[in-house]
């Protein structure tokens, strides 16, 4: 009687595979709109005042004093006119 023992390893057949990554990313536009504020400063009736007014500041005056000194010679031949009907006796 013979006792033989044979053995084998054993051995699997795994079949493994490297995992993929599949990553999809968009790329993110920013858009910003800003207004900035708008500053002005009027500074023509400051200059008219001080007397340094530009054209139309000086137009504006001489326009007045004209203006002003025609209704005061209107006025003052209303008036004579009023002095000489008086003295006529007309009025």
């Amino acid at each position: 009687m013979r006792l033989t023992i044979s053995t084998t390893y054993p051995s699997a057949k795994i079949k493994t595979h490297l995992p993929e990554a599949r990553i999809k990313q968009k790329i993110i536009q920013v858009k910003i709109d800003r207004n900035t504020p708008l500053v002005e400063i009027d500074q023509r009736q400051s200059y008219g005042e001080l007397g340094l007014g530009g054209y139309a500041e000086f137009n504006t005056k001489i326009r007045e004093k004209n203006f002003q000194e025609a209704l005061a010679g209107i006025a003052r031949l209303a008036q004579e006119g009023d002095e000489v009907m008086n003295r006529a006796g007309l009025f």
